[in-house]
């Protein structure tokens, strides 16, 4: 539709990446978690959807607890597995 805004859909988002979970660099604790941080700035730049990635079974059952904590966030983007 006109004048209707595009969704913007991040494919492949590595935010299971301890660096955003944990803060951790090289097996080093560099800075508390920015998870939150990552989520919020892709809001302010209008992405609409968030498609993890995960690369074994550990990663998805991961993926599967960021999203059903973040399904609750009212202004929280979408995110499917």
């Amino acid at each position: 539709m006109p004048g209707m805004p595009r969704p913007r859909i991040a494919a492949g988002a590595n935010l299971l990446d301890e660096r955003y979970t944990d803060g951790i660099y090289f097996g080093k604790k560099r800075h508390e978690s920015d998870f939150d941080l990552v989520l919020e700035r892709s809001l302010e730049r209008g992405v609409s959807h968030l498609i993890l990635t995960a690369g074994t079974l550990r990663e998805s059952r991961r993926a599967l607890e960021l999203v059903e904590a973040y399904q609750a966030k009212e202004d929280a983007p979408s995110i499917v597995l």
